[in-house]
C-alpha cells in the first residue's frame, strides 16, 4: 500500500521550529528501503519514547531486521515525538509518520508498540492519537491497523488492556511472523475484525484483552479474571529454545541523533538464574540460553564493520557470568583494538568481576564501570539475593582502581523490604570505605533509585513505600552522604508512585491513564515533564487511591495479571517470598541443581550454556579467578571456540533439598589436544602448577600478575585530503555534532587508513569548517581529513559516498599540504542564495528592493556575531557584499570570515527584511560557495578563490 500522500514536505516546513530535528529525519545509514507498493503486509515498530531511548532499544533492532528480511513484509520505525514536535504537529493537523517513508500511522497494517516502561504508557496514547487511530480498541475497525505490544510492561498490560488490540508474552523473534502470517492470511480472506481477533489468539504467547473481561468485588477490589472460551483461560509466554536458532542481525541502523546508548548491543546471553527477588527480569526472561561464542564474535565483527562505531556491547542481565567472557573478550580486542572500538559490558555482577576481563576492556579505552551493592548491610542482600559480601564489593572495587579506572558507580535501592535505618546508614558506611581505597582523585557516585514491586516476582506482594516515607529516608541519606562528603544521587519520589501504581495495576487504571493523557501529561519517567500535579487530578477524577494502588496484597489475594504466565510458578515465587525473609539464599541452577522454578521442561526449555571441555562454567566466573583460570583451563583466543559446547543437561525425576551451601569451583586440567590448540604446540614436559583456588594461585604468583601495560599509541598523520561536500535535503536538519559523528563513523566502515588523535578517547583526526544553521542547505561544505598513509583522493570520495547517509554527498576531494594552514584558517567567506517567494508574496517586490537599499546606503548595520569566540555583535556592512535580488526572486550575497567572526545567517536576514523569527524559518536558504584565502605578502587583502560550486564534480 502506498501513502496517500507525501508528507516529507510538510514535516520539512515545521522541522526547524522543534529541537533536535534530526529525532525525525529517518535517513540513517544502515535503513532499509523498500517499495511500500511491493509488500502485502506493512508494519510500524513504535516505541512510546523519544528518539535517543528508543533508538537505544536491542530489541527493536532485532525485530527491524528479521522483518525486513521477508519480500512480503516492509517494517518501519516510528517513536514518540518530543512536546515541541506535538505541538507543531497538533497546530498544522499533521499525522504522526514512520521514519523511512513517511506514511501516516493509520495506513500501516500493523503498529506494535514495545512496552520498556509504565511511565511511557501517556506517550503511548498521544501516539494513536497523533496517528489518527482510535484509542479505544472496541471503536476500530477493519480499515484501522492491529495495534499490538510486547516487552517487560506486557506481562501486566491490564491498564492499557483497552487501548491494545493483542499482546505479545516473551520472546519475539519467532512470534512476530506468526502474527505477521496471520494478519496476511486474513487480509487475503477479507476477514473483519473479530475473525483477525479470533485467528491471533490461537499463536502462541498471544493474550487478546477483549477475550478477557475483569471482574470486581463490591469494595471496587479486582476479584479475579473471567475468560470468553473454555479453550483460551491463559496465556503462556513465548520462549526462543535456542538464541543460536535465530538468524543473527545484519541490518545495523547507525544513528543520526547521539542516543542514550550510542552504540551497537549483541546480545550474548538471555535471561538470568541468579533469582535476584526484586528483579523481574531475571523471572520473565527464564531460563538462561546463552548463544554460541563464535555466533557472538561473528555478530560483533558485523556491527562493528557496518557501523563504524567507536564502541560495542555485550548485551545480557549480568554479561560477566558468560561462560565464554574471557575467550571472547580477547578474541575482540584482539580484532579491535588497532581500529580503536572499545567494548563495554553493561551488566557486570562484582563475584563476575575478573582482572584480565578489566584488561581486555581497557585495551582501547576504560568505558566506565557501575557496580550494584542494591542494599547497604549484609542482612539485607540476603534478603534480596544479591550472594556477595562486603568484603567481595571492596575488593572489587580495589581492583577496578587499580586497573586505572577514577570513576565508579555504586547502585543502591531505597525502600527494599525489611529495610531499617541502620540498612541505610550501611550504604554511606559502604560507600566510605569504597572510597577509602581510591586513588586521590578519583570518584565515587552512589546513586540511590526507589525499590517499586514487580509482578511475577518475589516481591509482587509486598507493599511499597510511599512518597512521604521515601522522602524522610532520602533526606537521610542526603544528610549522612554530606556529612562524609561523598556524591549522592537519588529519583524522583513521584515518578516512582507512578511507576508502582501502574507496575501492579489492573484495567481500572485505564480510565485514569486515559484522562491524565487528555490532560497533557506526556513523558512521566522524565523529572522535568512530570506534571505529578495533572495526575493527582486524574486520580481524584476517576476515584483511585494511590495508597491502596501501592499496599501489600495478601498471598491468597487474585492478581491483574494471574491469567499470563511468564513460566515461574506462583508457587515458587511464594517460596522464595519466605526464603527472602528468613534471610536463605537460593542456590544458582546454572552450576547447581535445579530449584523447580517452572521455567523450564527439560525437553525443549532448559538452560543452555557453554563449556570447555567438561569444566564449568564458574571456571570462567569470580572475582579474581580469570588468572589462576588462565592455568588451569589453557588460555584461549578465537582457534578453540569450536571447542566451546552446550552442556548436557538431564531431566531431573525427583527433588532434592536446597541446601544453602557456597559454591566451590573445581579445577580441571585441559587435555593436552586443548593446548595444542590454543597455543599452537603441545605443553613443556614439566606443565606448570595448577593451583585448586584463585586464592593460591594469587598467593603463589603474587598480586603483581593482576597489573597490564597501557595501550600503545596509533600511527603518525601523513596525508591531509580535502573534502568538498554537498549537504541537503534531509541533511539539511542534521547538526554539527551529529556531523561528525556521521562523517567518523563513515571513516571507519569505509576502512581507510585515517590517523587518531592522543589521549584518553581517541577520535578520528577531521577537522570542519563553520557549522551550518539547522536547515539551511550547502553545495560546498569543507573538511580535512589525516590519513596514515598516502592515499588517493578519488578513492577517499568513493568509499565515503558508499558509507554517507541520504543528503550527504563528498563532490570533490584533493590532496592539501599536510602542515599547511587549518581548514579555519583558509577559509575566507561564503556565497549565499536566498529564495524570497514567501517575503515576495506577503510584501511585494518593492519592499525588498527598498530594504537592500537601505543596507548599501547605511554606515554601519549591527547584527549578533556567529563566532566560537564568544557572544556579540559584528557590523554586517563590513562582512556582507554583493547584496543582489534575481529575476526569479533569489536573494545572493557574500559573506566574509573575519578576525571578529561572521554574520549569524538568519538573524542576518530577519534584520535586513524586517521579519520575524518563523518568518525566517521558512525561508530556503543555500550556501553555494566557499571561498578560501590565497597567502598574500603582509598588508594586502586577499584574493578569493571560489570552491564547491554546486556544478564542480
Amino acid at each position: 500500500m502506498a501513502t496517500t500522500r507525501n508528507y516529507e514536505a510538510a514535516y520539512a516546513a515545521i522541522l526547524p521550529r522543534v529541537q533536535k530535528p534530526g529525532r525525525y529525519l529517518g535517513n540513517e545509514f544502515g535503513v532499509v528501503r523498500k517499495d511500500p507498493s511491493a509488500v502485502r503486509l506493512r508494519v510500524a515498530l513504535a516505541f512510546p519514547d523519544v528518539y535517543e531511548i528508543a533508538q537505544s532499544h536491542p530489541g527493536l533492532q532485532i525485530l527491524y531486521d528479521l522483518l525486513n528480511r521477508r519480500e512480503d513484509v516492509y517494517a518501519e520505525r516510528v517513536y514518540a515525538p518530543w512536546v515541541d514536535m506535538e505541538q507543531a504537529l497538533r497546530e498544522h493537523d499533521l499525522p504522526l509518520v514512520s521514519l523511512e517513508t513517511f506514511t501516516p500511522l493509520y495506513e500501516f497494517d500493523i503498529l506494535g508498540f514495545t512496552l520498556q516502561y509504565e511511565l511511557t504508557y501517556t506517550n503511548l496514547l498521544a501516539m494513536l492519537s497523533l496517528g489518527k487511530i482510535p484509542l479505544l480498541a472496541s471503536e476500530r475497525d477493519s480499515t484501522c491497523p492491529l495495534v499490538i505490544a510486547g516487552g517487560p510492561c506486557a506481562f501486566n498490560p491490564e491498564p492499557l488492556a483497552p487501548f491494545l488490540d493483542a499482546v505479545l508474552l516473551g520472546d519475539g523473534e519467532e512470534a512476530i511472523h506468526d502474527i505477521c502470517n496471520v494478519v496476511v492470511e486474513c487480509k487475503l480472506a477479507g476477514a473483519n475484525r473479530e475473525q483477525l481477533l479470533l485467528a491471533l489468539r490461537h499463536v502462541p504467547g498471544i493474550y487478546v484483552p477483549a477475550f478477557f473481561t475483569p471482574q470486581y468485588s463490591a469494595e471496587g477490589r479486582f476479584a479475579g479474571i473471567v475468560p470468553t472460551f473454555a479453550d483460551y483461560t491463559r496465556v503462556t509466554k513465548r520462549v526462543v529454545r535456542d538464541l543460536d536458532s535465530v538468524p543473527s542481525r545484519t541490518t545495523f541502523v547507525v544513528p543520526i541523533v547521539q542516543v542514550v546508548h550510542d552504540r551497537p548491543s549483541i546480545e550474548v546471553m538471555r535471561g538470568c538464574v541468579k533469582g535476584c527477588r526484586f528483579c523481574q527480569a531475571g523471572y520473565i526472561y527464564r531460563p538462561l540460553r546463552e548463544r554460541h561464542p563464535q555466533k557472538v564474535i561473528d555478530e560483533a565483527v558485523r556491527a562493528a564493520t557496518s557501523t563504524g562505531q567507536e564502541e560495542l556491547s555485550l548485551l545480557s542481565l549480568s554479561t560477566g557470568d558468560y561462560s565464554c567472557i574471557n575467550p571472547v573478550l580477547k578474541e575482540l580486542m584482539d580484532r579491535f583494538e588497532n581500529s580503536r572500538v572499545a567494548l563495554s559490558l553493561p551488566s557486570t555482577r562484582v563475584e563476575a568481576l575478573a582482572a584480565n576481563l578489566l584488561e581486555q576492556i581497557r585495551r582501547v579505552r576504560k568505558t566506565g564501570f557501575t557496580l550494584a551493592p542494591e542494599a547497604g548491610t549484609q542482612r539485607l542482600r540476603d534478603i534480596i539475593q544479591k550472594e556477595y559480601s562486603e568484603q567481595e564489593l571492596i575488593d572489587a572495587a580495589s581492583l577496578i582502581f587499580s586497573l586505572g579506572w577514577r570513576h565508579l558507580k555504586l547502585y543502591f535501592m531505597l525502600g527494599l523490604p525489611g529495610e531499617t535505618e541502620e540498612d541505610l546508614l550501611g550504604i554511606v558506611e559502604l560507600c566510605a570505605r569504597i572510597r577509602s581505597v581510591a586513588p586521590r582523585g578519583a570518584a565515587v557516585i552512589a546513586s540511590v533509585s526507589n525499590f517499586v514491586p514487580k509482578p511475577h516476582t518475589p516481591f509482587q506482594w509486598v507493599q511499597q513505600l510511599s512518597a512521604e516515607e521515601v522522602v524522610a529516608r532520602q533526606n537521610l541519606l542526603l544528610r549522612e552522604f554530606s556529612k562524609k562528603g561523598l556524591g549522592f544521587r537519588y529519583h524522583d519520589t513521584r515518578l516512582s508512585v507512578l511507576e508502582g501504581v501502574f507496575s501492579r495495576g489492573g484495567r481500572h487504571l485505564s480510565h485514569t491513564l486515559q484522562r491524565a493523557f487528555e490532560l497533557g501529561c506526556r513523558f512521566d519517567g522524565w523529572s522535568d515533564q512530570c506534571r505529578f500535579d495533572l495526575w493527582e487530578q486524574a486520580f481524584r477524577e476517576t476515584n483511585i487511591d494511590v495508597k491502596q494502588e501501592l499496599r501489600r496484597r495478601h498471598l491468597d489475594e487474585p492478581l491483574p495479571w494471574d491469567h499470563l504466565h511468564a513460566g515461574v510458578t506462583k508457587q515458587f515465587l511464594q517460596r522464595e517470598l519466605a526464603r527472602a525473609f528468613e534471610g536463605k539464599l537460593t542456590p544458582d541452577c546454572s552450576v547447581s541443581r535445579c530449584t523447580y522454578c517452572g521455567a523450564c521442561d527439560f525437553k525443549t526449555v532448559r538452560n543452555i550454556d557453554y563449556h570447555l571441555h567438561g569444566s564449568k562454567a564458574a571456571e570462567h566466573r569470580g572475582i579474581r579467578v580469570a588468572h589462576w583460570a588462565a592455568e588451569v583451563i589453557a588460555a584461549t583466543d578465537g582457534q578453540d571456540l569450536a571447542s566451546w559446547e552446550p552442556r548436557g543437561w538431564k531431566k531431573v525425576h525427583r527433588p532434592e533439598q536446597i541446601q544453602n551451601t557456597p559454591k566451590e569451583v573445581v579445577a580441571c586440567a585441559p587435555t593436552a589436544s586443548t593446548r595444542e590448540r590454543a597455543v599452537g604446540k603441545l605443553p613443556p614436559a614439566t606443565p606448570p602448577r595448577i593451583l585448586g583456588t584463585a586464592e593460591e594461585w594469587i598467593e603463589a604468583n603474587g598480586e603483581g600478575a593482576l597489573q597490564s601495560s597501557p595501550p600503545a599509541p596509533g600511527g603518525e598523520a601523513c596525508c591531509r585530503i580535502r573534502l568538498t561536500y554537498v549537504k541537503k535535503d534531509r541533511a539539511r536538519f542534521i547538526g554539527s555534532v551529529e556531523l561528525t559523528n556521521i562523517f567518523y563513523r563513515a571513516l571507519r566502515r569505509a576502512e581507510l587508513p585515517i590517523a587518531f588523535t592522543q589521549g584518553h578517547h581517541p577520535l578520528p583526526r577531521v577537522s570542519f569548517g563553520p557549522a551550518l544553521p539547522f536547515g539551511i542547505e550547502s553545495h560546498c561544505e569543507l573538511a580535512d581529513i589525516y590519513f596514515t598513509q598516502v592515499v588517493d583522493p578519488t578513492i577517499v570520495q568513493t568509499k565515503l559516498n558508499q558509507q554517507l547517509p541520504l543528503g550527504l554527498r563528498v563532490q570533490y576531494s584533493e590532496l592539501v599540504e599536510l602542515r599547511g594552514p587549518s581548514l579555519g584558517q583558509a577559509i575566507a567567506g561564503f556565497v549565499y542564495a536566498v529564495k524570497l517567494a514567501p517575503v515576495l508574496a506577503d510584501r511585494g517586490i518593492a519592499f525588498v528592493e527598498e530594504r537592500l537599499r537601505n543596507f548599501r546606503a547605511s554606515e554601519v548595520f549591527p547584527i549578533p556575531k556567529a563566532s566560537g569566540n564568544g557572544s556579540g555583535t559584528v557590523d554586517a556592512r563590513k562582512i556582507v557584499s554583493a547584496l543582489d535580488l534575481t529575476t526569479d526572486g533569489v536573494l545572493t550575497f557574500a559573506a566574509r570570515m573575519t578576525a571578529a567572526g561572521t554574520i549569524k545567517l538568519r538573524q542576518f536576514l530577519q534584520a535586513l527584511l524586517c521579519l520575524t523569527e518563523d518568518q525566517v524559518l521558512v525561508l530556503e536558504v543555500c550556501k553555494v560557495h566557499t571561498t578560501l584565502a590565497n597567502p598574500e605578502p603582509a598588508g594586502n587583502e586577499p584574493q578569493f578563490e571560489p570552491l564547491g560550486s554546486a556544478e564542480r564534480t
